[in-house]
């Protein structure tokens, strides 16, 4: 675990599944992202991207790749994913702020045993930016 942070991850280090999300796409997006918020979307590759390539600049659309029916898509905005540990239920994302910023990931839910998982993101001061959930 190359990010800590103490009151996140309150288990020894071996209770936890790291996953390693591939990058589709990290880059700036446009001026005033989501107003300045923390969002992530998570989509579940039985349904696809669905509506996120609506959304996006096509510099970056044309980096999506399809999903499969095992793994999961994720856009983070105002910020990039630097780490993602699972645990029970939850997946703690440790993150960096970066304003008007765009992320691609897709991570694969072949880990995941519980029929609901929660996405926590955190930047490395342990305040929570945002929160997802993702129905497996």
């Amino acid at each position: 675990m190359r990010y800590r942070l103490p009151t996140i991850h309150r288990f020894p280090t071996v209770e936890y599944i790291p996953l390693n999300p591939k990058v589709l796409a990290e880059e700036a997006a446009w001026d005033k992202l989501n107003y300045g918020n923390f969002s992530l979307i998570i989509r579940d590759g039985n349904s696809r991207w669905g509506s996120v390539p609506d959304g996006l600049p096509n510099g970056i659309r044309d980096k999506l790749t399809p999903l499969g029916p095992d793994e999961a898509g994720l856009v983070s905005l105002n910020f990039t994913i630097l780490e993602m540990m699972y645990r029970g239920n939850t997946v703690f994302v440790a993150a960096e702020k970066k304003p008007d910023y765009l992320g691609l990931y897709v991570i694969t839910k072949r880990f995941f045993y519980k029929p609901e998982i929660i996405f926590e993101v955190y930047d490395l001061e342990e305040k929570k930016l945002a929160w997802s959930r993702l129905k497996v």
